[in-house]
């Protein structure tokens, strides 16, 4: 007599394995595919297929946000990058990375632009108007479930202003000149301090500002064009200081949470520098490392002086002295979370966290694409 449940199981089974060859047969046959491009001299097309692979999310990568939006992700991380806080559509994230904490805040239209406070719970966020009429600006707390500040004032949508670690006070640009507002009602932006205190690099620039906080205080960046002027602003003063001229570029990159740093010079002449601050004080700028140009997105990384960054899509390791090391990863937006994890942009748009361990097939994939590229260097 047949058993029945012999023969379903028997199918099944059969079901299964087949299934799981299949997979390995799909695996091999890419890396066929590539190894017959590389063999036929064919290695413009090698090259597109690798860099398609390895711009795409790895196996052990997670995924914080899987919306293929149009837009890019804005992104901003706190000042010991422990949190990370982006935009998806219309919604506003707030994700803890050292807890299994995440908040979103939702807009009735897609955020233009986003800056944080120093520990991420509150952000300044920045929504067009009709007729590029310019953007109103909202101050909302992350963590907590309460109505957002929505300010009087009208300022450009690509301007990078600030908020306060308590969120109670906003800073912003209004016609070159710098104004700060209490989030509590009645809405009375304040004029701190004068558009003749911030003078553009050359007579002929339009600057813009972008502010950065840096525990209680504030960087501004102002200027245009790789040709920007850093200041100090105190808070407690309402008081501005220049600390640098000859800034190449207006971005912060976190370290500890109180230490940074910024990109100075002008091209040909570009150097890394350390910024160190505390809760208050005025923070001390240290010696300059001079680099080239591609390593000037200098994330630090846990060990002293050695810094993560990336060029054309190429992502590295290095410090001075020592042998650079490429990870087989290609992505042209990314940032650097605390413990050396690496948030970046996918070629599907989706924002992705790696913790930058890779396999051998891994590493192998990019020799073969530099292979792709030695033709053409020849």
């Amino acid at each position: 007599m047949i058993n029945i449940n012999k023969i379903i199981n028997f199918f099944i089974i059969l079901f299964i394995t087949t299934f799981l060859n299949s997979c390995k047969d799909t695996k091999e046959d890419d890396n066929t595919i590539i190894n017959r491009l590389l063999e036929d001299e064919k290695y413009e097309t090698a090259n597109t297929k690798i860099k398609e692979k390895l711009s795409t999310k790895q196996k052990e990568d997670e995924i914080l946000s899987d919306k293929q939006t149009k837009e890019h992700h804005i992104l901003e991380l706190s000042n010991d990058r422990n949190r990370v806080v982006f935009t998806e559509e219309k919604s506003v994230i707030f994700r803890d990375l050292a807890n299994p904490l995440v908040k979103q805040t939702i807009f009735g239209q897609i955020p233009v632009n986003l800056s944080i406070s120093s520990d991420a719970e509150h952000a300044l966020v920045s929504i067009s108007l009709p007729n590029s009429a310019g953007c109103r600006i909202y101050a909302v707390s992350l963590l907590e479930s309460k109505e957002s500040y929505v300010s009087n004032s009208i300022i450009p949508c690509n301007h990078h202003g600030a908020i306060t670690s308590d969120g109670t006070t906003i800073y912003y640009y209004i016609d070159d000149s710098l104004y700060m507002e209490s989030t509590n009602e009645p809405k009375q932006p304040k004029l701190i301090i004068d558009k003749k205190k911030f003078p553009p690099p050359l007579p002929n620039i339009k600057n813009r500002y972008y502010i950065y906080p840096i525990g209680k205080t504030f960087l501004i960046f102002s200027g245009n064009a790789g040709m920007y002027q850093l200041y100090w602003l105190d808070p407690k003063k309402n008081e501005e200081e220049k600390l640098l001229e000859h800034v190449a570029l207006p971005k912060i990159f976190y370290g500890t949470g109180k230490n940074a740093y910024i990109v100075t010079g002008l091209i040909g002449e570009l150097a890394i520098q350390e910024l160190r601050f505390s809760a208050f004080g005025r923070p001390i700028l240290a010696v300059k490392t001079l680099v080239d140009i591609d390593k000037t997105s200098p994330w630090p990384t846990m060990q002293t002086d050695e810094f993560i960054s990336g060029y054309e899509g190429e992502i590295f390791r290095w410090k001075e002295g020592y042998t650079i090391k490429t990870y087989p990863l290609f992505a042209d937006r990314f940032w650097v979370a605390a413990r050396d994890h690496l948030i970046y942009e996918d070629r599907n748009n989706e924002l992705v966290i790696s913790n930058l361990e890779f396999s051998e097939s891994d590493y192998k994939l990019l020799d073969q694409y530099r292979q792709t590229k030695k033709p053409k260097e020849d």
